[in-house]
């Protein structure tokens, strides 16, 4: 009923005492014990409880993982670890607990207006998730986004997000795994250039004909004083979507129609010298 463990480093001539942390004496007694490497030391005990030492038994970490079950067999391959006991228990983890999210590449590409962000991790420890994060050209970093991670993992997972950045140039991107405990480190950060409209553009509504609101998109290849408006057949002004300088880039507006009456309606842009109107239907 009393855990007792000993080392020896002379081939069992002499042994020493391995003092257990406070409390483990309680726990019941010692079953399964495993030795990854010289200092690395994992015990099990008939109560469900896991232990290890990083210094040879000096001192030692309960884990969280905990089950009423008594855990009675632990084998060790590689980078794995396998623990079984009662009721059919089975643990799987890391021999080697100080194990971290090791990256296999990340990656940007350009679609479109898009960037989609691709990363690979080999292996992952108590992994909550990445930060995805983005810094466009003479700015700061700016969080757009969280991907939940796998906790625990020895086997290959693939992540990807796709971020909608709204401007173009420049961007430079970077992960930040964190740690369920709140610690974080950062992965090599990858630049993608972000092209821009090369021409005004005004296109046709969708959906169309709607009910009630429908989406307007349009294109601007220089900063510009933009207005977007909309008019009933007679030429009547209807509503101002848009009365602004826009930056070069792509933009959508929705015009919500709840309050107007079925009928065609027409939608002119306006940005310098270009000019150009366009038909919508509405039909509740």
């Amino acid at each position: 009923p009393n855990p007792t463990l000993a080392k020896t480093t002379d081939g069992g001539l002499t042994w020493n005492p391995i003092t257990f942390p406070a409390g483990f004496d309680a726990f019941g007694s010692l079953w399964g014990i495993g030795l990854p490497n010289p200092t690395t030391v994992w015990c099990t005990d008939v109560s469900g409880h896991i232990i290890y030492s990083l210094n040879a038994g000096a001192t030692w970490t309960s884990c969280d993982i905990f089950t009423q079950n008594g855990l009675y067999g632990l084998s060790i391959y590689g980078i794995d670890m396998w623990i079984c006991g009662a009721n059919g228990s089975i643990i799987k983890g890391f021999s080697d607990p100080t194990i971290p999210v090791e990256f296999v590449s990340f990656s940007a590409n350009v679609d479109g207006n898009n960037v989609v962000l691709e990363w690979k991790t080999a292996t992952e420890t108590n992994n909550s998730g990445f930060e995805v994060q983005r810094q466009f050209e003479n700015s700061s970093w700016e969080n757009v986004a969280f991907v939940q991670g796998n906790g625990t993992t020895t086997e290959y997972s693939s992540y990807s997000y796709t971020d909608m950045p709204g401007a173009a140039g420049t961007i430079n991107y970077r992960l930040k795994q964190i740690d369920f405990d709140g610690t974080y480190k950062y992965s090599n950060v990858v630049e993608v250039v972000v092209g821009g409209p090369s021409d005004f553009k005004l296109s046709q509504n969708y959906p169309n004909p709607f009910n009630p609101s429908t989406i307007i998109e349009y294109s601007i290849p220089v900063k510009q004083l933009v207005t977007l408006k909309i008019f009933d057949v007679l030429g009547r002004e209807i509503s101002t979507l848009v009365n602004e300088v826009k930056e070069p880039d792509n933009y959508s507006v929705t015009f919500d129609a709840s309050n107007l009456a079925n009928g065609i309606y027409l939608y002119k842009l306006t940005a310098g010298n270009f000019v150009q109107t366009r038909k919508m239907i509405l039909l509740k």
